[in-house]
């Protein structure tokens, strides 16, 4: 008796063929979906240092030093221009 993938031979090449490209397709869409990721991570970066920015405005508001009050600004300035300038080059 012959067995059964021998008797179906032909049709099972088909389907490895089928499965072979449909595996490439998916692996494609795996690093297209990782390519995305990595920037998606990029601006979750960007958004927590806009956060600490906001962190360092809100405190530098309630400091009674105004030397430590206007370093905290310029820090959290300085902050919101770099993250702009990033979020400008991902």
């Amino acid at each position: 008796m012959v067995s059964a993938p021998a008797r179906f031979g032909h049709r099972l090449i088909r389907f490895y063929d089928e499965a072979e490209k449909l595996v490439a397709e998916g692996d494609a869409q795996f690093d297209q979906a990782n390519a995305k990721d990595g920037e998606g991570d990029s601006y979750t970066l960007a958004t927590v240092i806009l956060a600490i920015s906001l962190f360092f405005g809100g405190v530098a508001s309630v400091t009674r030093s105004h030397i430590i009050s206007v370093a905290m600004t310029v820090f959290a300035g300085v902050l919101v221009a770099g993250t702009g300038v990033y979020i400008l080059t991902v």
